[in-house]
């Protein structure tokens, strides 16, 4: 959960919960709450929280990579071809 994260990311920068607290101009039971999730940060705190912690948000919140491809420059035919295999290779994933 984020709260566990959180509290690690606070550690190894050596702040306090109020330091933390008084760096985001939120409560110390805010903090306290986040991080032994009783309540989840707002939007406007995860980014506060990730700009104090220098990570991303994909970090804390511990997502996975989303994998892209630029397909811009490709005809369809090709993007037709692209989505079929792409297709073979997911179905050969679920086999598995």
């Amino acid at each position: 959960m984020i709260g566990e994260l959180l509290c690690q990311y606070r550690t190894r920068h050596n702040l306090s919960q109020a330091e933390v607290a008084r760096k985001l101009g939120v409560s110390l039971k805010s903090v306290s709450n986040w991080e032994t999730d009783v309540s989840q940060p707002s939007i406007k705190h995860l980014k506060d929280l990730c700009n104090l912690y220098h990570v991303s948000a994909d970090e804390l919140l511990e997502l996975k990579p989303v994998k892209t491809l630029n397909v811009e420059y490709l005809s369809q035919r090709d993007c037709k071809i692209l989505n079929g295999l792409i297709q073979v290779i997911q179905d050969i994933d679920k086999i598995k």
